[in-house]
């Protein structure tokens, strides 16, 4: 008499198929987390650039029709005239020179209005005259009728930390 040996065809996945299954799925799934957080910074520093953007030209889009020399004292002041102290009483380019709007003064649109949802952003403001035929070339004030106004852009990389730079605008303004 034979013995009949049992039958190892039988249908279903070994102990070690099952793992090896999971690993290679497990994987998979942790590579898909990471791209996708990846995907979510990129998209969260993009916002950020576009919104310091956005900050740089609202001073532009303000600053846009002003007159390189105050109407009334000319080239007699570089910066603010005696009694300018607000956004609404700046009639010229230059009386933006290093003002720095953050905090509760800041930022500002278009308009002047401090934006109150964007709080720890800043804008910086500088403002030089230029050579006409070389911008690069810084010349004295009053002394040219093209200017260079550039704005910084600041912001905390997260609520309570310090601003960190994001991005310039810049443009030459002549007349």
């Amino acid at each position: 008499m034979t013995r009949q040996r049992p039958n190892r065809n039988c249908a279903g996945f070994t102990l070690v198929e099952t793992a090896l299954a999971i690993v290679i799925v497990g994987t998979g799934v942790l590579a898909l987390v990471l791209a996708q957080e990846t995907v979510h910074r990129q998209n969260a520093w993009g916002a950020r650039a576009a919104r310091a953007a956005r900050l740089g030209n609202e001073i532009r889009e303000r600053c846009f029709n002003l007159s390189p020399w105050d109407p009334v004292t000319g080239t007699a002041y570089w910066g603010m005239e005696p009694g300018e102290s607000v956004v609404t009483d700046f009639d010229d380019i230059d009386d933006w020179d290093g003002l720095v709007f953050a905090g509760t003064s800041g930022p500002i649109d278009a308009a002047g209005t401090v934006l109150v949802d964007m709080e720890g952003w800043e804008q910086a403001v500088t403002v030089v005259a230029v050579n006409p035929a070389d911008l690069t070339q810084v010349v004295a004030p009053g002394t040219s009728d093209v200017l260079r106004v550039r704005v910084d852009v600041s912001a905390p990389p997260q609520p309570g930390a310090p601003a960190e730079f994001i991005t310039s605008v810049t443009w030459v303004q002549s007349w």
